[in-house]
């Protein structure tokens, strides 16, 4: 059994501190992804860890227990890029709380990709986060 099937949570981040993002969710056991995004996996994985001997094949997912591979659902998030004046951060809807968006359409919301905007940041992506406080 593995920890993340013991205890779900997790955080995950990047390695530099002056410039981060620490993102909080779950994780839960991936089915196997199939060996079109098993061939896209092992390049990246070749790309990033070839000189240290890792090259794992296509298939390398496919199986019982999908090589380790696991999906991470966000919960909430903090970044920044220039510490500490741009701190921000973020709450991802639950599955719950997207559905009932589905249904509460607001006609004068801005939209992105035919959807309401749910984030108010610089980056204009669109994405299913809201930021809930900035700095």
């Amino acid at each position: 059994m593995s920890a993340t099937s013991r205890n779900p949570a997790c955080t995950l981040h990047l390695e530099d501190g002056w410039q981060a993002v620490i993102v909080d969710g779950t994780s839960r056991p991936a089915d196997p992804p199939g060996v079109d995004l098993g061939a896209r996996l092992a390049r990246a994985y070749a790309a990033k860890y070839r000189d240290r001997g890792y090259e794992p094949k296509p298939d390398a997912w496919e199986g019982p227990g999908a090589g380790g591979l696991v999906l991470f659902t966000p919960t909430t998030a903090v970044a920044w890029f220039d510490f500490p004046t741009d701190v921000t951060r973020f709450r991802f809807p639950s599955n719950s709380e997207r559905a009932k968006a589905c249904h509460a359409v607001q006609p004068d919301a801005p939209t992105v990709g035919g959807r309401n905007a749910r984030r108010s940041d610089r980056s204009g992506s669109g994405s299913p986060a809201t930021a809930i406080s900035s700095g």
